[in-house]
């Protein structure tokens, strides 16, 4: 046994999942195209003109449209994930929504009869998502052509495959403090003190 102090890293078995995207987004929800239309034939666009720099018109103008849009379809804010799973459909992602929503509900009324509720439609997502996956590999299969194409069909199913998770999601940490830098931290462990760099 050595008298040098151990040079040794830890390295977590699962890397961090990628972070979900938050976006701007209009709701087109209680859109209704008529009255839409009908603010847009009563709202004043003439008074843009009054102003002599081009900037100004446009800047007023641009505010007299913005607020019939914001109106009719306000913006929102909308997370999306950016490794959509190829076999999760519009059925399946209804009955998550419902899902989750009786889950909210179970934690603000929590009694056994929400529960049952909230259990039994997490066991519908579970079932229609092993149906999906089971279809998509069986199609994934009889379409690909060569092992190559069946791989990268089969891609998404894979652990970390696919997974967008970039540089910046792994840290090392040092006596509990986060490393910026990790070229340098790496440098002050396997290189001599006096060391500059090459020639």
């Amino acid at each position: 046994m050595s008298d040098h102090d151990l040079i040794y890293i830890i390295r977590k078995q699962r890397l961090p999942k990628s972070k979900v995207k938050v976006i701007d987004s209009r709701s087109m929800k209680h859109f209704n195209q008529d009255a839409f239309l009908a603010d847009l034939m009563t709202t004043p666009w003439n008074t843009a003109f009054i102003f002599d720099d081009i900037d100004d018109v446009w800047g007023h103008w641009s505010k007299l449209f913005n607020v019939i849009v914001e109106k009719h379809a306000p913006c929102i804010k909308k997370r999306v994930r950016s490794n959509q799973l190829p076999w999760i459909n519009v059925e399946i992602k209804k009955s998550m929504r419902l899902r989750n929503k009786l889950y909210k509900k179970y934690r603000r009324h929590p009694t056994k009869d929400v529960w049952e509720h909230y259990r039994t439609q997490r066991n519908i997502v579970t079932k229609l998502k092993r149906v999906a996956i089971k279809r998509f590999c069986a199609d994934s299969a009889s379409d690909a052509s060569t092992p190559n194409s069946f791989s990268k069909n089969l891609k998404p199913l894979l652990p970390f495959a696919g997974r967008d998770v970039s540089q910046d999601d792994i840290h090392l940490i040092d006596d509990g403090k986060v490393i910026t830098e990790p070229s340098h931290f790496l440098n002050s462990l396997f290189l001599p003190q006096s060391w500059t760099g090459p020639p």
